[in-house]
């Protein structure tokens, strides 16, 4: 069964072949172009074709379809093309020779067509490049002078196919610009004035993908810096440095400038800085209270400073406002605008309107007002310029000093005829307000008086005490008096002098008795006479019976032998009785010692030398008793004065003003004189300390 199976296989077999073959023939003969396969194809050399088989060898003149080697041999057409890459088929079953295609170019590590690769040689990220300029640093930018710099660095990394630059603002931390460039150097757009940047730069390489190398270190700059104003001084013509007063003020009228050799010309120096150099700024200007004016550049005085002028006549400007200094500054690209220098300055004529009024300050001196509520009487006042400029009556020139003259009074006397001493002044600053009162009596106008405010004037007060008379404090005695008795003290006496006022010649613990009392320095008040026991009584209780010269001579001399006669000079150390027929002068001081006594009867008149300050002893004259005249110093009378006559107590101090606190005569009671007296002159004298 196998058998007959295999056989009915092989058949089938054959028959596939055999129609397989047919068909291709068939097939063949159908799409060949023009081309007969016949007895005759190869007769006269022309080719037949087989698929892409040719006749080459012809040995018959017949070729079959099958283009079998008995009519001829046909071969492939054997041919490569004109343009291949690599190892491609000949047509004739062989190989054309291997042409490479790739050329390297780009060394980036790519396969050949005929074997092996490239070199990687340009692939892989570049080196950093290396920044030239700006190349400062944050602390320290690089200056540029313009608004637009250029940028630079070097690389020398082969990779490198081009940049990407980037710049920050440092002020906003924003990056303000990018750009990419094959140059090693690059322009930046205009930027901000004075504001510093920051810049880096990267290597790219394009050729084998893109890599980029690290950045590069930052460089920093700051582009052109706006000018700042450093300071502004002002000199005055003889080219002196005058310092602003506190508060940053001057004025024109002050010594500096009113002593200057030419007053109205003032000299402005004002020094800039521009931190992109000195030689950046072109111009500047100064503006005062609406006038510009322009400042010339002078000298540098380092390598960003440079110091600027203007000189200015202010003849004739009197200006009652303090402005400020303005500064306008102008570099290559832009201006400040106008800066305050923060400098206020004032032009004046430097007059100070002056008002005076006098007053009477007897009840007490003291500033700001004690003295100044009472008008006294004057009839004029001027001002003698102690500066050596012109006298003034009612504007006085502010820098200068002056000494008020009341009723035509001089240097040498200043208040004139005026009936009073002791000049107290107050000066009173109108335009602020202020009240001071100098020690002196000359007015330092400056000193008194604010020149910043609107319109300078001053006040000048006077306060006196008026002049006193003479008086003298009678101190342990009684005071009797048939008459009136006439009292000088002064309201102005120290207040030891009597418990609540100072009315009358003083008497402690004494009797005062008169038929009426007046005080001459207009105290008229009789409230008060000492203390602790004093009387006032309206009524004279003096004894009628007189002692004269000849009395005392015959009674004590003549009977009993007591005393001296012939005396003209009393000296210190004298005891005893003198009796002196005629006038005596006391020239010197007589100082009698304690538990000693001195008795002096004189027929004419004692009079006590100015020069004198003390004097004890009993007096007692016919022709009265005088201490008068003027003295430095206060005579001190300690004993018993008597006399006939008058007794004229009239000495005044030489500075009247010293009458107004103090008596220029005092007579203290000495009861030890009489108590060693011998007894029949104790007994008369024992009395006497009422008369």
């Amino acid at each position: 069964m196998w058998s007959d199976v295999s056989l009915y296989f092989g058949m089938f077999r054959k028959f596939v072949v055999f129609f397989l073959m047919v068909t291709i023939v068939l097939v063949v003969q159908l799409n060949s172009p023009n081309y007969v396969y016949s007895i005759d194809c190869c007769s006269f050399d022309r080719d037949c074709l087989i698929g892409t088989q040719v006749c080459r060898h012809i040995i018959g003149n017949e070729c079959d379809t099958s283009g079998s080697p008995d009519i001829g041999t046909c071969s492939n057409v054997c041919s490569c093309p004109s343009n291949y890459c690599g190892e491609v088929s000949n047509g004739c079953g062989g190989t054309c020779p291997c042409k490479e295609c790739v050329t390297c170019t780009k060394k980036c590590g790519q396969v050949k067509d005929c074997g092996g690769t490239c070199a990687n040689t340009d692939d892989g990220a570049p080196t950093a490049p290396t920044i030239i300029s700006p190349d400062g640093t944050l602390v320290n930018p690089t200056p540029v002078s313009t608004l637009t710099t250029t940028l630079s660095w070097t690389n020398t990394d082969s990779r490198t196919d081009s940049y990407d630059v980037t710049l920050i603002n440092m002020s906003t931390g924003v990056t303000t610009w990018t750009t990419s460039t094959t140059n090693t150097s690059v322009t930046t757009p205009t930027l901000n004035v004075g504001v510093i940047y920051r810049w880096y730069v990267r290597a790219v390489n394009t050729t084998c993908g893109t890599d980029w190398s690290v950045l590069s270190v930052s460089g920093y700059f700051q582009t052109n810096q706006v000018p700042t104003l450093m300071s502004v001084n002002i000199l005055n013509s003889d080219s002196v440095l005058v310092s602003p007063e506190t508060g940053n003020i001057n004025h024109i009228c002050r010594p500096s400038f009113h002593n200057s050799t030419n007053p109205t010309n003032v000299n402005f120096l004002v020094n800039l800085r521009d931190l992109d150099g000195a030689s950046d700024i072109q111009s500047a200007q100064m503006r005062w209270h609406g006038v510009i004016t322009s400042l010339s550049i002078g000298e540098s005085t380092n390598i960003n400073r440079v110091n600027t002028r203007a000189s200015i006549d202010y003849t004739g400007v009197n200006d009652s406002g303090t402005y400020p200094i303005e500064i306008r500054i102008f570099d290559s690209f832009s201006n400040t605008g106008w800066l305050d220098s923060g400098y206020d300055w004032k032009v004046w004529n430097c007059n100070v309107l002056v008002t005076a009024n006098v007053f009477d300050g007897s009840t007490g001196q003291a500033c700001n007002n004690t003295g100044f509520s009472i008008p006294l009487t004057y009839s004029s006042i001027s001002y003698k310029n102690m500066s050596g400029g012109a006298d003034a009556t009612n504007t006085l020139v502010w820098p200068d000093s002056y000494l008020p003259l009341v009723n035509g009074g001089d240097v040498l006397n200043p208040d004139g005829d005026l009936a009073a001493s002791g000049r107290f002044t107050r000066l009173i600053d109108i335009g602020v307000g202020t009240t001071i009162c100098p020690s002196g009596s000359q007015i330092g106008v400056s000193a008194a008086v604010s020149a910043y405010s609107i319109n300078p004037s001053l006040t000048v007060d006077l306060s006196y005490l008026r002049d006193q008379e003479n008086w003298f404090d009678g101190r342990g005695v009684d005071i009797k008096a048939k008459g009136e008795i006439s009292s000088g003290v002064p309201i102005t006496a120290s207040s030891t002098l009597s418990v609540d006022n100072l009315n009358i010649g003083v008497s402690n613990n004494g009797l005062v008795s008169s038929t009426s009392f007046r005080n001459t320095n207009g105290w008229n008040d009789v409230l008060q006479y000492g203390m602790p026991h004093n009387w006032h009584y309206n009524k004279s209780l003096n004894d009628p019976k007189k002692y004269s010269y000849q009395t005392i001579l015959n009674e004590y001399f003549n009977k009993n032998g007591v005393g001296v006669t012939g005396v003209t000079v009393v000296n210190t150390g004298d005891t005893g009785v003198m009796f002196v027929d005629g006038p005596l002068p006391i020239n010197s001081n007589i100082v009698v010692a304690p538990n000693n006594y001195l008795m002096v009867v004189v027929s004419g008149a004692i009079t006590i030398d100015p020069g004198v300050t003390r004097v004890d002893g009993i007096l007692v004259a016919d022709g009265g008793i005088t201490a008068g005249g003027i003295s430095d110093n206060q005579l001190v009378i300690n004993g018993v004065l008597y006399s006939l006559g008058d007794i004229r107590i009239t000495r005044s101090f030489t500075d009247k003003i010293d009458n107004n606190i103090s008596p220029a005569v005092v007579v203290n009671f000495r009861p030890d004189l009489i108590f060693v007296m011998p007894g029949k002159l104790n007994k008369v004298l024992s009395g006497w300390s009422e008369n």
